[in-house]
């Protein structure tokens, strides 16, 4: 019984540390995505967009707008749809781009 023991806390340990690189992940796309709004004033971010740094944002930005539909394996939460939205996130870049 022990091994099995040993093996389930070590998943767990596992998950625990991807559920926190995750969120560490999450967090550097949404300080690159905040200085981009002061920078720019909006998320009109393009897909092909990348940082001076290199961090891809116009991907992680894409992936955003994705996760909130529901349409990928990664969801988002409301409390994340409610830090892009403080900071102007367009999650309907065709209704803006037609006005």
């Amino acid at each position: 019984l022990f091994p099995y023991t040993t093996l389930f806390r070590s998943a767990e340990e596992i998950r625990s540390g991807a559920l926190a690189t995750q969120a560490q992940k999450w967090c550097t796309g949404y300080k690159h995505a905040q200085e981009f709004y002061n920078l720019n004033g909006d998320l009109l971010v393009p897909c092909s967009y990348v940082c001076p740094d290199g961090y891809k944002l116009g991907q992680w930005i894409r992936s955003q707008r994705i996760a909130r539909k529901g349409n990928s394996y990664a969801q988002t939460t409301p409390e994340r749809v409610e830090l892009l939205d403080k900071i102007g996130m367009v999650w309907d870049v065709k209704k803006v781009r037609n006005t």
